[in-house]
């Protein structure tokens, strides 16, 4: 988990202030108006036990699909990290993403080896090689993943990425025990912007806020699909 520095002053281009979202906010209420009153997705506070949730929504999908044949152990590191950049910094361009993704890993290097040894004396894991291991950078804020109705005024937001070696061409690879880490996932710790005052900029005429409403389990379920081997479920071209 990877937040950005806090924004005393709030960014207008990136959403939230660079912090996870510890509690509800006000942000789905006008005055006295209540914008949404019926069940919030992905609620906070997003925090291990969440992320540990969301992971395992995945795991019930692809396991569900598959006919039982996707089954695989995970873990969420209890640290947040706070990254020296801004979410901005890193929005420019996919090689700044994949630095992200990399320089993510190294901060957390400490407690991902030693995660990785209590679950290989735990249940046996193998991680003799690389691909035996699929890391995901779950960051503050939303992801610039999704089309709204006129010009996003969050543009800066990171945007999600099943980030493979192509993307890291030219960077050097974070290394766990000696392995290079040549793939892995980045995403946003929600994809809901009901907890986020962007909502009332992009939807201010919509009396029901309920109803505009995504998650996080979409995102996160396509992007698996490329760590898995599977190809694009969807036109790429349009």
């Amino acid at each position: 988990m990877v937040q950005f520095p806090y924004e005393d002053i709030d960014d207008p281009l990136t959403t939230g202030r660079g912090f996870f979202l510890e509690k509800d906010t006000s942000q789905y209420s006008l005055d006295t108006t209540l914008l949404c009153s019926g069940f919030k997705v992905d609620s906070p506070p997003h925090k291990q036990s969440y992320f540990e949730n969301q992971i395992l929504a995945i795991l019930n999908y692809y396991n569900s699909v598959s006919n039982e044949n996707v089954d695989f152990s995970y873990s969420v590191i209890d640290s947040v990290y706070t990254d020296t950049l801004s979410m901005s910094d890193y929005a420019v361009n996919d090689q700044m993403l994949a630095t992200f993704f990399t320089g993510s890993i190294v901060m957390a290097k400490k407690e991902i080896e030693d995660e990785i040894d209590r679950l290989k004396e735990e249940i046996g894991l193998n991680v003799d090689d690389v691909n035996d291991v699929l890391l995901v950078v779950f960051h503050a804020g939303m992801g610039q993943d999704f089309s709204v109705p006129f010009i996003d005024p969050t543009s800066h937001d990171l945007k999600s990425a099943y980030v493979d070696d192509e993307m890291l061409e030219g960077l050097q690879l974070a290394q766990i025990d000696d392995l290079e880490i040549n793939r892995g996932i980045v995403l946003p710790e929600t994809q809901n912007m009901l907890y986020y005052d962007v909502v009332q900029d992009i939807f201010p005429e919509t009396d029901d806020l309920c109803d505009i409403q995504v998650g996080l389990t979409g995102t996160f379920a396509l992007l698996m699909g490329y760590a898995l081997g599977l190809p694009p479920l969807f036109n790429p071209e349009s």
